[in-house]
């Protein structure tokens, strides 16, 4: 909870109140029996991980690490932002100490634009709640050790929307047998005469009996094909797949998705 002034209201289990009726609140504060921050700059050639590029409707991912102090429950992790963004993988499970947050951005979401973001961690034990925002002040002083960091500014992350730099196109196979591989075409559609750069290709949403590994392209290839292996998952299709294309830009990772496709399952003769 922030500092500041706040208003509490009490009533009973039927809705009644007023100064006719007599409660007992307690209120107590104690720091929450968990921390959450983001991950130093192992790397000087690439910037500190508070700050993130994406493309409308597309997928940029928060490393968020947790300090748990004899907490061992899952936290839920939550977003504020004035863009009405989607989450993925956001939750920490038990006694789990890091993961990726996948934000995704709404489709309508204005290239050029800059927005500003905050993490925080929900969970309770024991039937009492707790809560904790993300903290960003050990990275920032990694970037300036002299600089004395706000607390309004603690916490703070920006995303900046940037339009696609190229199209993902797939050839999806339509339909499989159990117990066989399959190429999958992918090509990076970029503009005439516009600057390319190397990008690593992965196929993601694929449940457990089916794999595919990632594979990598350089700034002068722009096709490759992925092999997809079916063992003997349970379901008849696979359904919301995507190729999700992730290139450095400018020293910032930036991913682009295809169209999602189903792949259907036949069994072997």
């Amino acid at each position: 909870m922030d500092a500041g002034q706040y208003q509490v209201e009490v009533s009973d289990a039927f809705g009644r109140w007023g100064k006719n009726q007599r409660f007992e609140l307690s209120v107590s504060f104690s720091n929450p029996p968990f921390a959450l921050s983001i991950p130093g700059q192992k790397d000087k050639k690439h910037p500190l991980p508070d700050n993130f590029v994406a493309v409308p409707g597309g997928v940029f991912v928060i490393p968020v690490q947790c300090q748990r102090k004899q907490f061992s429950p899952p936290i839920a992790l939550k977003l504020e932002s004035s863009l009405s963004c989607g989450l993925e993988q956001a939750l920490l499970a038990e006694n789990q100490g890091s993961v990726g947050l996948r934000v995704r951005l709404p489709a309508d979401a204005m290239p050029g634009s800059l927005h500003d973001i905050r993490v925080s961690g929900v969970s309770d034990l024991e039937g009492k709640a707790y809560g904790a925002r993300l903290e960003t002040r050990r990275v920032l002083l990694e970037r300036d050790g002299a600089a004395e960091i706000p607390e309004t500014v603690d916490g703070v992350l920006a995303v900046r929307v940037v339009k696609a730099p190229f199209e993902v196109e797939v050839e999806a196979p339509g339909e499989m047998k159990k117990g066989s591989t399959a190429k999958i075409p992918v090509r990076l559609k970029w503009p005439e005469g516009s600057r390319r750069f190397n990008t690593r290709v992965r196929l993601l949403g694929l449940p457990g009996g089916a794999h595919c590994g990632e594979k990598g392209l350089n700034d002068k290839t722009e096709t490759v094909d992925l092999e997809l292996k079916v063992d003997n998952p349970g379901q008849n299709e696979l359904v919301d797949l995507v190729v999700e294309v992730e290139m450095d830009f400018h020293r910032q990772p930036l991913r682009v998705e295809s169209r999602l496709f189903t792949v259907r399952l036949k069994q072997q003769q």
